[in-house]
């Protein structure tokens, strides 16, 4: 919403919830857009379970809670990046397979080697990306579309795979209060810490919001700290 970047808002009771007590605002401020959107996907739309495999594109706010969500719910995480750097730290916190996308361009192909098919991917990408989204997919698979970093339009795009594969696509909204509240009781049990990448002063959120824009310069979340 607008007007947070502030000391002090006016906000209705019902537009707010409590935050886990073991976290610092700053790890606060990450889970209303990428926590929640990973966590409404994946474990209330997408009904993620015990052994399954999910493919995480980038190592960005979104996809980093998703590997956090699937390790939490015992699944595997794939996770590419095309920076080996950031997948020796995807690996760090428990990313099952990595694939550097600027190494392996057909990463679909090697996520269906890897595994036969994929249970869920969180696409980011959009119009680039989707396509090879729903390739990676194993038959009954799910394809969360949560972003669109490549673009918004797929030109003359033929939905065979789709039938094919018998792929359910959702867009994503984000999520609900019922669904954050779950999510929070989640985190609270196991004690989950956000990954933010740095933070910065509320004076310098200039700063902030230029790393944003360079899209390939930080792990997990950037925060501002009020």
């Amino acid at each position: 919403m607008n007007g947070v970047a502030a000391e002090y808002v006016v906000l209705h009771e019902d537009g707010i919830v409590h935050i886990p007590d073991h976290l610092t605002w700053e790890e606060a401020a990450t889970l209303p857009i990428a926590a929640l959107t990973a966590w409404s996907m994946l474990i209330e739309y997408g009904g993620l379970q015990a052994g399954d495999t999910v493919l995480l594109q980038g190592t960005g706010g979104v996809s980093i809670f998703g590997l956090q969500f699937a390790l939490m719910a015992g699944a595997r995480a794939i996770i590419t990046s095309s920076s080996n750097a950031k997948l020796e730290q995807a690996k760090a916190l428990g990313a099952w397979k990595t694939i550097n996308y600027s190494e392996v361009p057909d990463w679909d192909k090697a996520a269906l080697e890897l595994t036969g098919g994929v249970d869920h991917v969180l696409d980011v990408g959009g119009a680039t990306t989707m396509v090879k989204s729903i390739n990676a997919l194993r038959i009954g698979g799910t394809l969360s579309m949560v972003g669109f970093l490549s673009g918004l339009t797929i030109p003359e795009y033929d939905v065979t795979s789709i039938l094919q594969k018998a792929a359910t696509i959702r867009g994503s909204q984000v999520g609900n209060r019922d669904h954050f509240e779950k999510m929070n009781r989640a985190i609270t049990h196991h004690r989950l810490h956000p990954v933010i990448d740095r933070v910065f002063p509320l004076d310098r959120i200039g700063e902030a919001f230029a790393l944003l824009a360079e899209g390939k310069q930080y792990f997990g979340k950037i925060a501002v700290q009020i």
